[in-house]
């Protein structure tokens, strides 16, 4: 399974530039991310990072560091401490430059980086228990091999959630990570657009659909969402 890397994206300390904040105690967000963390380690054999954006390191967990090393890791950064030509990013109102920014820092500092070849992202504060079961049945972790040696049709190049409007959850292979996650938040018309859902949306379509899978909507538990006064039960 070490061909496949899941970053989950995490904030402990929200931003207040940024809109559609909803949860914003710190403890409360801490305890949703560590249940879902711990899950993912105790219930899963997938490869995990996560990225922290806020300056937290989760020493909650670092039981779980030593006893999963190889598979486990927690990046943070402070994004109010970026260098002067990125700190645009923290006072950026969309969540969603911030988290893009996270994960391409997450990638390029990742202990996994030389044996990954497909990184999925998801939003921390979710654990989905039927998702390593759907990796087995799909047979992804054969399917992200030699994208740009052997042009097979069986070879898999994107994933996305089944509603292709929301972002908690999509993938990408190595070879074509930045056609996915590219800091300019611009569409077609090349305009800012602070909805990241649609950004992606876009740049999933210059992509062989015949070789992405679209994921079917996986339910979850009842899980408060951060950026609205929403339970939500389904990805």
């Amino acid at each position: 399974m070490s061909e496949i890397l899941l970053i989950l994206t995490t904030t402990v300390h929200v931003n207040w530039h940024k809109h559609f904040i909803f949860q914003s105690d710190s403890q409360e967000r801490i305890n949703t991310y560590i249940k879902s963390i711990k899950q993912w380690l105790e219930k899963t054999k997938i490869r995990i990072c996560v990225v922290e954006n806020s300056g937290y390191t989760f020493p909650e967990l670092d039981d779980y560091k030593n006893i999963y090393a190889d598979r486990f890791e927690i990046i943070t950064f402070n994004e109010a401490t970026l260098p002067e030509n990125l700190i645009h990013l923290y006072y950026n109102r969309s969540k969603g430059a911030g988290e893009m920014y996270s994960i391409i820092h997450a990638f390029n500092n990742t202990k996994f980086r030389e044996e990954t070849k497909f990184v999925i992202k998801l939003t921390g504060r979710y654990f989905i228990d039927s998702f390593e079961e759907y990796l087995l049945f799909t047979n992804l972790y054969n399917r992200v091999k030699n994208v740009a040696i052997d042009d097979d049709d069986n070879m898999v190049i994107g994933l996305r959630q089944n509603n292709e409007n929301r972002c908690e959850l999509m993938g990408i292979h190595v070879r074509l990570f930045h056609i996915l996650f590219e800091l300019r938040l611009t569409n077609d018309d090349n305009m800012f657009h602070p909805h990241v859902e649609y950004v992606y949306k876009n740049r999933f379509k210059l992509l062989n659909q015949q070789k992405m899978l679209v994921c079917p909507t996986f339910p979850i538990e009842p899980t408060q969402m951060g950026g609205g006064n929403l339970i939500t039960t389904e990805l």
